[in-house]
């Protein structure tokens, strides 16, 4: 579901992809650009009328 056309590429390897349910799945990316790591998230749901990001989530990661 996430391979094509849509490139979710942040240098941090493969995304993990989970289905949540039905025609939903969820993505996780690492990686980050300019030094600045973060943790991406993606919800997409399957429509009549093609894939839809119905949530997105971009979380920097900072050191404690």
């Amino acid at each position: 579901m996430f391979k094509l056309p849509i490139k979710i590429d942040m240098g941090g390897g493969e995304p993990q992809v989970k289905e949540l349910g039905p025609g939903v799945r969820q993505a996780i990316v690492q990686g980050g650009s300019n030094g600045r790591a973060s943790v991406v998230t993606f919800v997409a749901v399957e429509t009549g009328g093609g894939r839809r990001f119905a949530f997105f989530q971009n979380t920097r990661v900072t050191k404690p």
